[in-house]
């Protein structure tokens, strides 16, 4: 369970400075919107990639939570104790 919390932190913090880059990009196409035609249509399709990128991340940090095996214990691996 701790290795899914790591990954999760490692994935949140990974995002939080990508997408804080990207709205500090997005905030610059108005600045910059008069000096090419191709830095909104540039700029969507990188938050589109961002966001689809987003959602793989998600999916591979959940999918990593499952694949971990749980501890199990057999009946062969249990001490038996009896009394008498």
């Amino acid at each position: 369970m701790l290795a899914f919390w790591m990954y999760f932190a490692i994935l949140v913090t990974i995002l939080l400075l990508v997408w804080s880059f990207y709205l500090i990009a997005k905030i610059h196409i108005y600045k910059f919107r008069e000096y090419s035609t191709h830095v909104r249509p540039v700029t969507r399709f990188v938050g589109l990639v961002l966001l689809v990128m987003t959602i793989i991340g998600f999916v591979v940090v959940f999918r990593e939570l499952n694949a971990i095996p749980a501890q199990r214990t057999t009946v062969q691996d249990q001490s038996i104790t009896e009394t008498y």
